[in-house]
This record gives structure tokens, C-alpha cells and sequence, in this order.
């Protein structure tokens, strides 16, 4: 039991360190026939004693709230009453700016928006903040150095944060601006608005805050694999490593003997392999927005040897989810065929560009691989060497569809969005099988291809157009002969005409400037023939 002792009192002082979240803490022991020790407890984490020292004074670490309970035992073993008191130790923020090749201090400008305590820019090696009386909220650093590309720091903050970063910055000619877009774990949800603290080596690349579209755009090194990407609230990924394995025959499914060579195309730059073995690692960074490419070819003294297919892969991984391994399968070039694929939106014909494609087929065995992932052009447009009567399977936009290469067509158009058909494949004749359920919808586009063959691009329409024009002269003209014996009338056919021109010319042949056209010419010979 403790008891009052005039003999044996104690004082309490304490002080924050300058830019550290340090508290200086002194308790001073009076007493008439000495001090024997001092006790405290801060934050109630338990008692500790000091013995034989009247004045004790030690360093507290941690920014919030505190309170401190403290009595002193003279040399009686008299023990004074406890006491209680409290300090605030206020949060601090510190950046060091280093160069990201070699670590070294580099001077770095600095932005903070909004400003905390008045620093809102500057110069130097460092800054250091302090957080008292800040309000709490959402601020944003910005890091620039002439020669070196722009570094973001998003972060929340409050009166009682605390953090010390080595913070990097990288010469703009050894990086770029890489778009990411930012998914879930599992590569189905985009992440909109969340923080993403990129680092390198336990130091701080930079930390950003998704936009609308999950996108963020951090200047990064190329091909650099040691970067670490922390999705707040949702998971941790660096790099992802891709095994692309030795090519093999299609035919017979042995190994191609020889070097062979993979081109990585990354976002940022290009990087080759030339190989010996039967399998490369290959590093990526996750959620690139736009994919890896990697050029697989049989090598032959400086170059992809020319007797050999190519085979080119799409490599990329949203959030966790990607491809692990490649096995690419070729043939020679005399023993296949290169086949175009045109990709073009269902109610416009217009192309779809920069469209990734998969392309499946089956060994002889009957396993499902990976022959070729593309993406189109500017104009939908893709090429691949497809070989004859073999069944393809086309993964693209959501939507599967099947083709079986002949030796009669080498362009297959390939119709995505609004309707699918079952088989809505088409050559450069527009072949259908009466199999097909939708065949009458495909005989009917086969009337449409034939008038209208050349409208797949914005300056071949006029064509379409000319026709259109004249098919409506002529539907209006008989409409103009009928009206006197119609007793719906001349008003009435011209409605009926322009419905049935609008199904035959506005479901997806004709792009929708060409059907707003011949809409206008309908209604000007509507009001010319009343």
C-alpha cells in the first residue's frame, strides 16, 4: 500500500525532440533523506523502475495521446502517491531524396498540396514536416529534378503521422511514364480510387491513387523487375515470371532442334533473348495497361530464320491472374498458309483496333493450345499462318468463333458486338453453311456484301451510298406510281419504304453516317413528291 511521504516527491517535465516523433521525458526525485527509486508507467504498458538516481531522464518514441503514471521510494522506503500526467508527441514526416541507380543524395524539388505548416515547396536533399495543427486529410507530394522524370506521393495524413522514407528519383533517359491499370486479386474488378505504394529495395518509388478507370502512371525504370506494388486493402505483387518453353513441331509434337530466339516488347522497350536451352524465364510487371509482346522465331545466325513461322504471344497479368507458360508450336512456312483476320463491329462494319485475338486449335491427341495472341492494328487488321482444314477456335471481345482454313480464302472477317451469329465468320466470299441456324440472316448478309463489298472503311462508303440513293429514287418512285390506288396513301407507302430501308440498311452493313444520309434524301423526295 503506498503512502503520502513528505520525504519523497516527484516532478514531471517533457518536451517533443525537433523532427522526430521523439519525447524527452525528465522525472525528478526530491527527498529529504534521498531517493531510492523512480517508477512510471506510460500507456499503461507496465511499471518500470530506476534505482539510485534522483533525476531520470529517458526518450519516449511515438506520435499520439499519451498519459504517464509516476511516484518515487526514498531511501525509508517511504513511497509518494502516485501521480498522473500527460504530453502529446505530434507526428513528423521526413522524405530523403536518393537516385535510384546509386543511392546517392540527390537535390530534389518538392510541391505539397496543400501546404502543411506553411512549406508548400522548396528545395534540398530532404524535407522534413511537421504535423501539428494540421488538418486531417488527403495530401499530395510532387518530386522533380531537371534530367529526371516527375514521382507522386499520395498519402493520407493527421496531426499524429509519422513516417521516414528514402525516397528514389530516376534520370528520365533511364524510364517512362508506364500506364497501369490497377484490377482486383483475381483480374475481374477494376480498382477505382485506391492507393498504390510502389517501392524498390524497402525504398519509396512513389505512391498513387487510381483514377476513374483504375489507371495510374507512375515513371518507372524499363524492364526493371525489383519493384514491389502494394493495392491497399487488397494484395502485394512484384514481378511476374512468364517460362517460355522451346518451340515444337505441330505436326508430330517433337522439340525444333537449334537456337532460338524470344523479342520482348514491353510497354517501355525491347529486350532479346537468344536461347540454347528448352526454356526462358521471362519477368513482367503486372496490371501493364497495354500487354507485353514476345516474338518467338527459330534463330539463324542474326536473324529469325526465314523458313520458320513466327509466333507471337500476348503476355500480361491483371492483378494475379495471367499466364505462367508458353509453349509455342510452328511448322515450316512452305507447309501453312498466312491468313488475314479482320476484326469489325457488328452494327457499324467499322474495325475494331488494337483488338487482342486468341487463337486455339488441337494436337493430333486432341489437347487444346494456345497457337497465337495477337492484337489488331489501326485498321482491325491481324495476320497469322493458319494451316488448311484444321479447326481454329478465335477467343476475342467476350466471344468465341470457329474457323476451318481452306485454300480458297485467305481474309476472314470476323463481326463482334450487338448480335453474334453461331458461325459469323466470313472470307473474302462470304461462304455460309446451311448447317448454320442463322442461315437465312447470312444469306441475307451475303445480298448486303454483294452490293456493298468495299464500305468497310469511312472512304470506301461512297459507293454504298450511291447505291443506296438509287434504291431509294426507285422504291420512292413505285411508291409515287401506287399512291393513287393505296388508301393509305402516298404518306403512308413512303413510311412503309423508308421502314423497309431502314432494316435493309440499318442493321450493321452500313455504317450510321451513311444511313443518316440516305434518311435525309428519303424525307427531301417524302416532301418533293406531295
Amino acid at each position: 500500500m503506498y503512502e503520502s511521504s513528505p520525504h519523497a516527491q516527484t516532478s514531471f517535465e517533457s518536451e517533443q525532440v525537433p523532427n522526430t516523433n521523439d519525447q524527452n521525458i525528465t522525472l525528478n526525485c526530491t527527498a529529504i533523506n534521498g531517493c531510492k527509486t523512480i517508477n512510471y508507467n506510460i500507456n499503461n504498458e507496465g511499471w518500470i523502475i530506476n534505482n539510485n538516481t534522483p533525476i531520470f531522464s529517458f526518450i519516449y518514441s511515438g506520435a499520439g495521446s499519451h498519459s504517464i503514471q509516476y511516484y518515487s521510494t526514498d531511501n525509508s522506503d517511504n513511497n509518494e502517491t502516485i501521480k498522473t500526467s500527460y504530453f502529446t508527441t505530434y507526428g513528423v514526416g521526413k522524405f530523403t531524396f536518393r537516385d535510384e541507380n546509386t543511392f546517392a543524395l540527390v537535390s530534389t524539388d518538392y510541391n505539397v498540396n496543400p501546404n502543411i505548416n506553411g512549406v508548400s515547396s522548396g528545395t534540398g536533399t530532404t524535407l522534413d514536416l511537421n504535423f501539428q495543427g494540421i488538418t486531417s486529410g488527403t495530401y499530395q507530394f510532387t518530386f522533380s529534378k531537371t534530367g529526371y522524370g516527375t514521382r507522386y506521393y499520395y498519402t493520407t495524413l493527421n496531426e499524429f503521422s509519422s513516417f521516414d522514407y528514402n525516397q528514389l528519383m530516376l534520370q528520365d533517359t533511364n524510364g517512362s511514364n508506364l500506364s497501369l491499370t490497377i484490377y482486383n486479386s483475381t483480374g475481374t474488378t477494376l480498382q477505382q480510387n485506391t492507393p498504390v505504394t510502389i517501392t524498390k529495395n524497402n525504398y519509396i518509388v512513389g505512391k498513387y491513387l487510381t483514377d476513374s478507370s483504375g489507371i495510374i502512371t507512375p515513371f518507372l525504370k524499363a524492364n526493371d523487375t525489383n519493384y514491389l506494388f502494394s493495392i491497399e486493402g487488397y494484395y502485394t505483387t512484384s514481378q511476374r515470371i512468364v517460362i517460355i518453353n522451346r518451340p515444337i513441331w505441330d505436326t508430330n509434337l517433337g522439340l525444333i532442334s537449334g537456337t532460338w530466339q524470344v523479342t520482348l516488347t514491353s510497354p517501355q522497350s525491347t529486350t532479346r533473348y537468344t536461347i540454347t536451352t528448352n526454356s526462358q524465364a521471362i519477368g513482367i510487371l503486372p496490371n501493364t495497361t497495354i500487354e507485353y509482346i514476345a516474338n518467338v522465331c527459330m534463330y539463324s545466325g542474326s536473324t529469325c530464320d526465314p523458313n520458320f513461322i513466327q509466333r507471337n504471344y500476348l503476355l500480361y497479368f491483371k492483378g494475379l491472374v495471367g499466364e505462367t507458360s508458353i509453349q509455342p508450336y510452328m511448322n515450316l512456312v512452305s507447309a501453312s498458309t498466312q491468313r488475314t483476320l479482320k476484326v469489325l463491329n457488328y452494327t457499324t462494319n467499322q474495325p475494331y483496333p488494337l483488338t487482342p485475338i486468341a487463337i486455339y486449335t488441337k494436337t493430333q491427341n486432341g489437347v487444346n493450345y494456345l497457337v497465337e495472341s495477337l492484337v489488331t492494328d489501326s485498321t482491325g487488321t491481324a495476320t497469322t499462318y493458319l494451316n488448311n482444314l484444321q479447326q481454329y477456335t478465335i477467343n476475342t471481345n467476350n466471344s468465341t468463333y470457329t474457323i476451318v482454313p481452306n485454300t480458297d480464302n485467305f481474309t476472314y472477317y470476323i463481326y463482334v458486338n450487338f448480335l453474334t451469329l453461331n458461325n459469323p465468320v466470313y472470307t473474302s466470299s462470304d461462304t455460309n453453311t446451311q448447317s448454320d441456324i442463322n442461315a437465312p440472316l447470312d444469306e441475307f448478309y451475303n445480298l448486303r456484301n454483294t452490293l456493298f463489298n468495299t464500305c468497310t472503311l469511312k472512304n470506301d462508303c461512297f459507293p454504298a451510298a450511291l447505291i443506296a440513293i438509287i434504291i431509294t429514287l426507285i422504291v420512292l418512285l413505285v411508291i409515287t406510281s401506287m399512291a393513287l390506288n393505296n388508301f393509305i396513301g402516298i404518306k403512308g407507302l413512303s413510311l412503309v419504304a423508308f421502314i423497309c430501308l431502314t432494316i435493309f440498311f440499318g442493321i450493321g452493313w452500313i455504317p450510321i453516317y451513311v444511313y443518316a444520309f440516305l434518311g435525309t434524301i428519303s424525307l427531301l423526295l417524302l416532301v418533293i413528291v406531295q
